[in-house]
């Protein structure tokens, strides 16, 4: 027979052992706690690349282990300046991840006001409609725009990988000033800026820049002013032209003795030299005329560098950049002008006695 104490404890165990395949039931049909997956390695082609992953920035660079990431799909992507790479990877145990960086553009929307504004990027036009992205090298890029009558802006943005850019640019409309233009003869043409304004006298309303006023007439020269025109202000010119000096009368020729030899036939006489001479002034032409060409194109050039000068002290209003602009006019443009004229006309009188001489003699 058992004691009351041998009892008790013989009991206690049956009831543990019965209660076993009840707390594993228990366990088992008991939700699991979350688990973080195993750790992601990332590496590239480059070590030192920014790791992101779901559009976070880690704050490592690769070589590079992410942990405690949810189990479930995610989005990496390396960044090393303007390269780029990205993956999406399925995260369960421990996962590898190489990427080989790629040069990657962004995109530039820019929206402008007006809306027809001429847009340049790195000082080439831009390309496609206003408001249309336009795909870019990743880094920094000039932006500029214009249109007549407003204030030219320019704007340095800065391109990331892959970016699109949505950049707003609002010029200001420029002011007007009155211009009045007397001239002397009446019938001078007035020229603002290479644009005629009128024969004789002018007065108008020009916008608040620096201009360059020009005044000629055949037989006179040219008077060239440039100047600042302020918003609301009048500026006023009279302005007479002077004569071109009268051409110098050709030098008196000495006389010649008669010829002693028999007179050549009409037609025959110095015809090879005058067919010589003619030929020599044709190329002599030809070669004015290369020259002269070659002068029209350079003085477009100068030009237009002369206009982005005034653009860019139009942007700035910097007195110094108009200063220099209007140096750059008198030192390059002007001359460069001058030997385009001279060249042409030397070209049109050489090639004319050229065929002269060698047709009629």
């Amino acid at each position: 027979m058992l004691s009351p104490v041998t009892f008790r404890l013989v009991r206690t165990r049956m009831q543990a052992k019965a209660s076993l395949p009840l707390g594993a039931l228990l366990l088992a049909l008991a939700p699991l706690p979350g688990r973080a997956a195993g750790p992601l390695r990332v590496s590239a082609d480059r070590d030192g690349a920014k790791v992101i992953v779901d559009g976070e920035d880690t704050g490592l660079t690769t070589p590079a282990v992410v942990p405690d990431l949810a189990p479930g799909w995610h989005e990496v992507t390396v960044v090393a300046g303007c390269e780029r790479a990205d993956t999406r990877v399925e995260v369960g145990e421990a996962v590898d991840v190489v990427l080989d960086l790629e040069p990657m553009p962004g995109r530039l929307v820019i929206e402008t006001e007006p809306a027809q504004a001429n847009v340049t990027i790195d000082n080439e036009p831009a390309t496609g409609a206003i408001g249309d992205p336009i795909e870019v090298s990743c880094g920094t890029h000039s932006v500029g725009a214009s249109y007549p009558g407003y204030q030219s802006a320019f704007v340095n943005v800065e391109v990331g990988p892959g970016q699109d850019l949505v950049l707003p640019l609002r010029l200001d409309a420029l002011g007007k000033a009155r211009l009045v233009v007397t001239v002397d003869p009446p019938d001078a043409a007035v020229v603002l800026d290479d644009h005629k304004l009128s024969v004789g006298n002018f007065d108008g309303s020009i916008l608040a820049t620096p201009h360059l006023l020009e005044v000629d007439r055949d037989g006179y020269r040219v008077h060239r002013e440039q100047f600042v025109a302020e918003e609301g202000q009048e500026v006023r010119f009279d302005i007479a032209l002077e004569r071109e000096p009268a051409a110098a009368a050709p030098a008196e020729v000495a006389a010649q003795p008669l010829p002693t030899e028999p007179l050549q036939p009409p037609g025959r006489r110095g015809s090879k030299a005058a067919k010589v001479a003619g030929a020599v002034l044709g190329a002599g032409g030809m070669a004015s005329a290369a020259v002269s060409f070659m002068a029209y194109e350079a003085t477009a050039n100068v030009y237009e560098n002369y206009q982005n000068m005034v653009d860019a002290a139009n942007a700035t209003n910097d007195p110094a950049l108009a200063d220099r602009a209007n140096t750059y006019f008198d030192e390059q443009v002007v001359p460069v002008r001058r030997l385009t004229w001279t060249t042409g006309a030397a070209a049109a009188v050489m090639l004319t006695g050229g065929v002269v001489l060698f047709v009629a003699f």
